[in-house]
């Protein structure tokens, strides 16, 4: 299969050189600018001193003649978009004028006057709906009616929900919708605000400064592909209820009024309402979306703003424009008269908030055999994913979590161990000796009297996973209950976790209970190797070795083993091969290129 993907990569790379050479950039280097939260990817193409912008859109995932077709529309309106040096459409191939390195976001990190720098984005704005109105009729662009805002909307209870555990009914699914075209229906209609160019994601990641030009050309824009003709209060709002940054409320407050001054003749009432349901329906949609590329695209490092987008919902939810959508601090369906309203936690919560673990267990006392031979000359906790050690990242996801000290026992080259941590302060670190190697129960119940008398963490040191919409853990420590449980075990999908090829080994009850599979079953879930026991599931064990499955076992037949799911990724390191697979995997989930997938 990686073959196939290498394979894939490289006809790509050869087709985009053939696209250089045919249009006079042949023998030009590419360095990968950027890849967003799409398919489409930006590489620097420099040659004999002169550089441009190669644009790959492959044709079957994107629509590079949608991009041809706003920026010409944008140039026509005076506006900056990068000029189209060449074209090959048919492969989703543009050479693009290349705008520089310096975006807003960049420059307000420099320390950039933020009040000029978004003063000239709400200026091209003004100057984008102005002379738009007097440019004639629609020049091809679809509507952003209702039924495209409502399917937008819908991402939230489609992807967010469910990831968090919420799933709505068909019934109540078309409540939500039904509110929302309440809602919008008066916004898409409103005769009163004139329709105009929307690029829709009109925010200062895609603002460029071009400092040689003058007045509102010298803001550059940046991604407007999907640009479409509706409210002129769609990109405003999201360039000043930002989902990656935190806009200053006086700052919101100044740009708005500046944009309304400029249209006195406009209704301030229907822009205000415009503009705060719009908002509010953007950042639904992108809650899903965020979820969406976590889940199912592999790109967890957008879940980092879903609290700003929350709190940003809440703010619009609040708002009086947004009655029927809001009560309290819940999202409240009211569809019909007389009918229950189905309310949705906001955010999502756990019904109890115990005292989390400040103790771990840490395991690394194996030999790590199927590792070999990278385990002849160190043990495997040592080994490195992505440039660490794996107990590293271990003891790094716990110094980050509640813990406060963590055990590791040490058999197999325990002194490189040893020395390895020996300089660790956080979490502290205590070691655990075990003269002949004792499995996994006997190693805790080793340990025991290093772990105190409360539930603890235990964590295999070669567990390589990344969270989901929370961490792993404070999602563990947030449903473990002291009262039912003696056991609570991360479990992962057995189908899509990362390098496993085994038939599982649970399966999950709707009230968390787990149950070992049967003979000749494929289970639909593995265990990670991140748990939460309780010292009480070790009373009466005799010392010495012995697996955790044994206490596992006893657990479950008292109906105190429990389980959940992890909603983040869970990669299994068990050989060289898949060490060097997990690593490949990791970079495109941090953020490098996930190259094509073969069709």
């Amino acid at each position: 299969m990686k073959q196939g993907v290498n394979s894939t990569e490289e006809q790509r790379q050869a087709t985009a050189h053939a696209f250089l050479r045919d249009c006079g950039w042949g023998g030009a280097e590419l360095g990968l600018l950027a890849a967003d939260a799409s398919f489409r990817r930006y590489f620097r193409v420099h040659q004999d001193g002169k550089q441009a912008v190669l644009m790959d859109a492959p044709p079957q995932k994107e629509n590079a003649a949608a991009y041809l077709h706003v920026a010409t529309q944008l140039a026509t309106l005076g506006l900056s978009a990068p000029r189209i040096l060449a074209q090959d459409l048919q492969q989703g191939f543009l050479l693009l004028e290349d705008f520089g390195d310096r975006t807003f976001t960049r420059a307000l990190a420099e320390g950039a006057d933020e009040q000029a720098l978004y003063d000239l984005a709400v200026d091209t704005l003004i100057a984008m709906h102005t002379r738009w109105q007097g440019a004639g009729e629609a020049h091809g662009l679809a509507s952003y009616d209702t039924d495209r805002l409502l399917e937008e909307a819908a991402l939230f209870v489609d992807w967010y929900l469910p990831a968090v555990g919420h799933p709505l009914s068909t019934a109540a699914r078309a409540d939500y919708l039904a509110i929302w075209r309440t809602l919008l229906d008066p916004v898409v209609n409103q005769v009163s605000l004139p329709s105009v160019l929307v690029l829709r994601d009109y925010h200062v990641d895609n603002l460029m400064i071009l400092p040689q030009r003058d007045g509102v050309a010298a803001c550059g824009l940046l991604d407007f592909q999907d640009a479409l003709l509706g409210a002129p209060a769609y990109d405003l709002v999201s360039l000043l209820r930002d989902a990656r940054r935190d806009v200053p409320a006086g700052l919101q407050a100044r740009e708005l009024e500046r944009y309304l001054a400029a249209f006195p003749d406009w209704s301030p009432e229907a822009f205000q309402r415009a503009y705060w349901t719009l908002g509010a329906q953007r950042n639904a949609k992108i809650i899903g979306i965020f979820t969406r590329l976590a889940r199912r695209d592999g790109k967890p490092r957008y879940l980092d703003h879903i609290p700003r987008l929350w709190r940003l919902f809440g703010e619009e939810l609040a708002r009086p424009e947004l009655a029927p959508c809001a009560t309290g601090s819940s999202v409240t369906f009211r569809p019909r008269p007389g009918a229950a309203p189905t309310a949705i936690p906001f955010p999502p919560e756990r019904p109890h908030d115990p005292e989390p673990p400040t103790r771990a267990m840490v395991l690394a006392a194996g030999y790590g055999k199927r590792m070999q031979p990278l385990t002849n000359e160190r043990p495997k906790p040592l080994i490195e994913v992505h440039g660490r050690p794996m107990i590293d990242r271990v003891l790094d996801r716990l110094a980050d979590s509640t813990v406060e000290e963590a055990v590791v026992n040490l058999h197999y080259k325990g002194d490189m161990l040893r020395r390895h941590l020996s300089g660790r302060s956080k979490p502290k670190i205590r070691f655990s000796e075990e003269e002949e190697l004792l499995d996994t129960g006997g190693g805790i119940a080793n340990a025991l009297p290093l772990l105190g008398e409360e539930a603890f963490f235990v964590a295999n040191s070669d567990v390589v996973w990344l969270d989901g919409l929370r961490p792993a853990l404070q999602r563990l420590a947030s449903v473990w209950n002291d009262e039912k449980m003696d056991a609570l075990l991360l479990l992962h999908c057995s189908a899509m976790a990362f390098g496993y090829e085994g038939q599982g080994d649970f399966a999950l009850a709707p009230d968390g209970q787990v149950r070992r599979r049967n003979e000749r079953e494929v289970a639909p879930f593995v265990f990670t190797g991140l748990q939460i026991l309780h010292p009480r599931l070790f009373e009466g064990v005799q010392k010495g070795p012995f697996s955790l499955n044994r206490l596992w076992d006893r657990a479950m037949e008292s109906q105190r083993l429990y389980g959940l799911r992890h909603d983040g990724l869970w990669f299994h390191v068990g050989t060289p091969e898949l060490l060097q697979e997990t690593e490949q995997e990791l970079s495109y989930e941090l953020g490098a290129p996930r190259p094509d997938p073969v069709v």
